[in-house]
C-alpha cells in the first residue's frame, strides 16, 4: 500500500458533480496501493445518517455497504494501539502549543504515519504539522507536512 485515501476522496465519486481527475486518479491507481481508515467508514456512515432525506440516507448507506466496503475489502486500516499511541502523543503536542485538530484528521494522519502512507486529501490544512506527505489530487500537488 501506497495511499491512505481520505473521506473526501473517496465520496468524490457520489457527489453529483464529481471532480473527474479525481476520479480518474483514484481510477488509474491499483487496488492494493491504496486503503481507508477505519475513521473514513465512520465519516461515511456518519454523514449517510446526517443526508437530507430518507431516500438519500439509504442511497448513501447502500453505497457504503455494497461500494466502498467491497472495494477495500482487506484494505480498511483499524485503529491500533501504535496508532493510539502516536494520536495521543501527537495530540498533547497540539495542545501544549495551543492548537487543536479534529481528532479523525489526526487519526488518519497517525494511521499514514504509523503505516508509511502518503494520505491523499484536498484538506491539506487539516493534516499541518503532523509530519506525513498528504497529496491533494484537486491541484496535484505534494505537500510534506513537517512536524515544528
Amino acid at each position: 500500500m501506497k495511499w491512505l485515501l481520505d473521506t473526501n476522496v473517496v465520496s468524490e465519486n457520489v457527489r453529483p458533480l464529481p471532480n473527474r481527475s479525481v476520479v480518474a486518479w483514484i481510477a488509474q491507481r491499483p487496488p492494493a496501493q491504496t486503503a481507508i481508515s477505519i475513521i473514513t467508514i465512520a465519516e461515511l456512515r456518519v454523514g449517510a445518517l446526517s443526508a437530507g432525506n430518507q431516500e438519500r440516507r439509504i442511497e448513501i448507506a447502500r453505497w457504503i455497504e455494497d461500494e466502498i466496503m467491497n472495494s477495500f475489502a482487506g484494505r480498511v486500516l483499524p485503529l491500533t494501539t501504535d496508532i493510539l499511541i502516536d494520536w495521543l502523543q501527537l495530540g498533547q503536542r497540539f495542545a501544549t502549543k495551543g492548537k487543536t485538530r479534529a481528532p479523525a484528521d489526526l487519526l488518519i494522519a497517525c494511521t499514514a504515519r504509523v503505516h508509511d502512507l502518503i494520505v491523499v486529501s484536498r484538506n491539506v490544512r487539516d493534516f499541518a504539522e503532523t509530519g506525513i506527505v498528504v497529496y491533494d489530487p484537486w491541484s496535484d500537488k505534494t505537500r510534506h507536512m513537517d512536524m515544528p
